[in-house]
């Protein structure tokens, strides 16, 4: 099996994950975030699993343009939780 061929097996599988499981749990701490509540342990967790896993996912996005703004959009998705759920940390 070819390294394209395994790349478009893999990002099938980080799609669906990702699709079904992760961007749902994101946008619904994203919502709490936005809403003023601070991220939960559990949160913090989830939150760094996903960034580890989209920087894991950079390489073989590089080799498939078409997904390059996927990846950069769930990690900005991310930084953005981080950085409201950092301010709701400090208060007002």
């Amino acid at each position: 099996m070819s390294e394209s061929q395994n790349d478009v097996g893999t990002i099938q599988v980080l799609l669906e994950r990702f699709n079904k499981f992760r961007l749902p749990r994101l946008l619904a701490i994203s919502r709490r975030v936005d809403a003023g509540e601070k991220l939960s342990d559990v949160d913090i967790q989830f939150m760094k699993m996903v960034l580890e896993e989209s920087r894991q996912v950079e390489p073989i996005a590089a080799h498939h343009p078409e997904y390059q703004s996927l990846v950069k959009q769930a990690i900005s998705l991310s930084d953005e939780i981080t950085r409201n759920a950092l301010e709701n940390e400090q208060g007002p």
